[in-house]
């Protein structure tokens, strides 16, 4: 940009002020969301050896969600990726890991906390919480 152009980090929205976050912001969360996507893939074991199986509810985050996983997946390993995109809800999504119908799906903390195992204790929301309660 040139000194007379400011930059977009210099520009103010009327009313609103300068912008915030912008593209430092977005790439830090892109890369904790891949790291947290990756240590997910790489700590489940899938049920068919070069196969594994995605699911995700109804929903468009859910969707996307998945598909970033995998992609990521195709990408970064070996494996073959088998999407089972628009699972109905919460219940039917963990009924089939338990049951071995899928081995992954994007799930909040919370609704793992709240829906799946029934607390309200707000410490059962972390994911090294969740993490030791659901592999029991």
């Amino acid at each position: 940009m040139g000194p007379d152009r400011p930059t977009r980090h210099e520009r103010v929205r009327p009313g609103l002020g300068p912008p915030r976050g912008g593209y430092a912001q977005g790439r830090g969360l892109r890369r904790s969301l891949l790291g947290i996507l990756g240590v997910l893939a790489i700590c489940l074991t899938p049920l068919r050896p070069d196969t594994i199986v995605i699911g995700s509810k109804p929903f468009t985050e859910s969707y996307v969600l998945a598909e970033l996983m995998a992609q990521l997946i195709e990408g970064q390993t070996d494996l073959q990726v088998d999407r089972r995109f628009g699972l109905q809800g919460t219940f039917t999504s963990f009924s089939a890991i338990t049951e071995g119908s899928i081995d992954i799906y994007p799930e909040y903390t919370g609704t793992g906390a709240l829906a799946i195992l029934k607390s309200t204790d707000p410490a059962d929301q972390g994911l090294d919480s969740l993490r030791a309660k659901f592999s029991r």
